[in-house]
């Protein structure tokens, strides 16, 4: 009878000792994974989820303030920058508007080092008729973005 107690004692000690071994490498696993995560930075769930920098692009809204005429918005954004690298991507607009393409390209304008943005649409706006539209704005090494003025350079 001895024996057999001896037996049970011996086997539960190896069942803790695995028990305790298993619950360690769960932890350990556990403080690798959360720290692997915070090295990468935030990650979003879902089946688009990625990491991106952010990359000091700024929304711009436009208005007949910038159409010299009917059919084109063209505006000059001061960014102190000259870099050749610009994005611009159409956000809203007025509906029913028909907007062919988005051209940028950097300028200097009135003294000011910028970008100049261009917006074709396919329909002439008619007079009187609101003007409204919003594009995101990206150029490499721009320090701000300033309001948007009408261009009137080449």
């Amino acid at each position: 009878m001895k024996r057999i107690a001896m037996s049970i004692s011996i086997m539960l000690k190896r069942q803790a000792y695995l028990a305790s071994a298993i619950a360690l490498t769960i932890t350990a696993l556990a403080v690798v994974m959360i720290t692997a995560g915070r090295a990468q930075g935030p990650v979003n769930q879902g089946p688009s989820a990625h990491h991106s920098l952010p990359i000091g692009a700024t929304t711009v809204f436009f208005t007949r303030d910038q159409m010299p005429w009917d059919q084109v918005i063209r505006a000059f954004i001061q960014t102190e920058s000259e870099s050749q690298h610009c994005l611009a991507t159409l956000g809203d607009a007025v509906d029913g508007w028909n907007i062919r393409t988005v051209f940028c390209a950097p300028r200097t304008f009135n003294g000011a080092k910028g970008i100049m943005v261009s917006v074709f649409l396919n329909n002439p706006v008619p007079e009187g008729a609101e003007v409204y539209v919003e594009l995101t704005l990206y150029q490499e090494g721009a320090s701000g973005y300033g309001q948007p003025v009408l261009y009137t350079g080449d």
